[in-house]
């Protein structure tokens, strides 16, 4: 990893060979599924619409003029990361939108297509004011998650509790 922190620099190291085995699991999944009954490859056609979206939104925004806040200017001033979101986007596309294709599958968004001239993918941007209420905790599922949160962090309490009576205690 090209990072100017070394200790992120190397964190990332250990990271990215972890999520390169995810990554592999879950591309071997997508081809069993793609290879399977006609009722798998619907199965994966649906997720394939269903997450399409959110999976653009991973990135970030493309700018920060497009949320209204982005950190990504400053970490890339820094080193901390070497790419813009769209970049990173763009490196995705390449890599899996023909692979994607390759399997029959379709991409939810009709305007998808790589423009030789230009040199990248272009592609319907996903709604940017639904991401700002999504990380604002006002998505379809933040306030099922946050629920589920607290209810650890109570059903947990005694935990602390045991710790800070050990750490009084010495």
């Amino acid at each position: 990893m090209d990072a100017s922190y070394g200790p992120y620099a190397r964190a990332l190291k250990r990271i990215c060979a972890e999520e390169v085995f995810h990554a592999q699991h879950g591309e071997s999944i997508i081809l069993a599924l793609a290879e399977g009954t006609k009722e798998q490859k619907e199965m994966l056609q649906e997720a394939l619409n269903r997450w399409w979206e959110a999976l653009l939104m991973f990135f970030g925004p493309p700018t920060a003029d497009t949320t209204g806040t982005s950190k990504q200017d400053i970490t890339i001033k820094y080193r901390i990361r070497t790419k813009t979101n769209e970049q990173l986007r763009q490196d995705f596309f390449t890599k899996y939108v023909p692979r994607i294709w390759a399997l029959g599958l379709k991409i939810p968004d009709e305007t998808m297509h790589f423009d030789k001239e230009k040199g990248q993918w272009i592609y319907r941007q996903p709604d940017w004011e639904r991401f700002k209420e999504i990380i604002r905790n006002n998505g379809p599922k933040s306030q099922e998650r946050l629920e589920l949160r607290r209810t650890a962090y109570k059903q947990n309490a005694w935990v602390r509790e045991a710790l800070g009576s050990v750490r009084t205690a010495g």
